[in-house]
């Protein structure tokens, strides 16, 4: 997915106020590892996050929770989607469990 298309398609689910969604057991590795265990916790509070700090453990400095591009760049690769609001969170995501009769 380019750039543009991802810009596009945050621009459209946060305007709808559709919730963020994460892939399920993902996790990030090197410098950003710390970060994205933060912010991918998020549903809703990602802006208030920009703003905010933590100690890092890998620095030791204060880090951003979230940036900018942290989205752009999730939403890219596959890691973060949206889903439509009143939409309950899946409780299993595996695509290889079968459905319930």
């Amino acid at each position: 997915m380019s750039d543009e298309d991802a810009d596009a398609l945050i621009t459209g689910a946060r305007a709808a106020g559709q919730p963020l969604c994460w892939l399920p057991g993902f996790s990030k590795t090197g410098k950003n590892k710390d970060r994205y265990r933060i912010y991918s916790t998020a549903r809703a509070a990602y802006d208030k996050m920009l703003t905010e700090r933590f100690l890092s453990g890998e620095t030791g400095t204060p880090r951003a929770k979230a940036v900018r591009g942290d989205l752009k760049n999730d939403v890219a690769r596959g890691i973060l989607t949206f889903r439509n609001v009143g939409q309950p969170i899946a409780a299993d995501l595996d695509p290889t469990t079968p459905a319930p009769e």
